[in-house]
């Protein structure tokens, strides 16, 4: 007889070498290793019950193997055995803990295809959290993460076709002729629109349709967030400006942790869904302009400042916002290439909060978030 820890330390083995290859784009390969390790986790805990090792072991147990289970792609499996474990009556800590999980589930269910068949050049997108309900959610928290997307995939193909950055002015038309981007009707069972991209005969990338290829990159970047793999992330979007704008197109598409809890892709590559799921709140995201290795930031005093965006224009080659403050004060803010159009500008004239540096008589960007007018808060 195995016991249960030997069985939990093989699975935890096998789920060590499925992170490895799922890092290394291996998907096949990693979902066959977080398939072995889930039946190994999942007969450990129920072996940890018919031995009776008590609490908080079974139900840690079940909690690591319903995790497997949703690395391995078996939603239905992973909301057995977390139901399992929640009926066991665990501590309080490991009960919140499997009713995250169980959020999880219901997201992964989310972002199934229900009757819904997506093509090459399709992918759906979800939303979960508080302010999504059956059939209606935040037009807030909605709209502009719809817009976003859009933007994203925009600049995603301009940079896998490798044009420079286009840092002003609206899309060239000559993309928009090559580029068509649609999106559906939202559904209810999930509040999830479909994006369909249409694209030129002219236009493909090595094996695949652009479509197809796009939709794989954005999915792919998305993937690697959401790991928390940064690193990686700067080296598949090695130009600074490219990686600052997705940073911060990212951290608007991002769950917020309260009124969206998780964001979520679905699309088919090889015939079968891939699912992709960013559950990284925006805070937890990598800041957008200290890719390492580069000077960026000024050597100066960390500031946040709250006020009104008064304008934002390209001045001596540089662009500069002006805030001026609660107080009253007027500061000159520099934002780093990458930034301004799709990040800053949509904050025109509005009350906003702003991270950075400031060296002398000038701030450099860091961050750049909405802020509540007061007495609304």
């Amino acid at each position: 007889m195995t016991f249960p820890a030997e069985l939990h330390r093989q699975a935890m083995a096998l789920a060590d070498r499925a992170t490895v290859e799922a890092i290394k784009g291996n998907r096949e390969a990693a979902l066959s290793l977080y398939s072995e390790a889930l039946s190994l986790e999942r007969q450990a805990a129920i072996d940890a019950r018919h031995a009776n090792l008590g609490e908080p072991t079974i139900s840690v147990l079940h909690r690591s193997a319903a995790t497997l289970a949703l690395d391995a792609g078996e939603v239905r499996e992973a909301e057995r055995l977390v139901a399992t474990a929640l009926s066991l009556d665990p501590p309080d800590l490991i009960a919140n803990e499997l009713r995250d999980l169980l959020e999880q589930v219901h997201f992964r269910r989310h972002l199934a295809l229900r009757g819904l068949e997506l093509h090459p050049g399709e992918f759906q997108f979800a939303l979960m959290g508080s302010a999504v309900g059956l059939g209606i959610v935040s037009s807030t928290e909605f709209v502009e993460r719809v817009q976003t997307v859009e933007t994203l995939l925009y600049r995603t193909a301009e940079r896998t076709l490798r044009r420079p950055f286009r840092e002003r002015g609206r899309r060239k038309q000559a993309l928009q002729k090559e580029i068509d981007v649609y999106v559906s009707v939202p559904r209810a069972a999930s509040f999830a629109v479909t994006f369909k991209i249409g694209s030129s005969q002219q236009l493909a990338l090595p094996g695949l349709g652009f479509a197809s290829g796009l939709i794989d990159e954005v999915l792919t970047c998305f993937e690697i967030l959401d790991r928390g793999d940064d690193e990686s992330l700067r080296q598949r979007i090695s130009e600074p400006a490219y990686f600052r704008n997705f940073i911060g197109l990212a951290s608007r598409i991002a769950p917020d942790g309260d009124s969206i809890t998780g964001v979520g892709f679905t699309a088919t590559g090889d015939g079968s869904p891939r699912e992709v799921a960013l559950r990284r709140p925006r805070k937890a995201l990598p800041p957008a302009v200290t890719p390492p290795g580069t000077q960026v930031l000024a050597v100066g005093e960390p500031v946040t400042i709250t006020g009104r965006l008064e304008f934002a224009s390209k001045l001596n080659q540089q662009n500069e916002i002006r805030i001026e403050s609660d107080t009253g004060s007027v500061y000159h803010v520099r934002v780093p290439e990458g930034l301004m159009n799709d990040i800053v500008k949509p904050y025109w004239d509005e009350r906003v909060t702003i991270r950075g540096t400031r060296d002398r008589d000038e701030v450099l960007l860091a961050e750049i978030d909405a802020a509540d007018d007061p007495g609304t808060a």
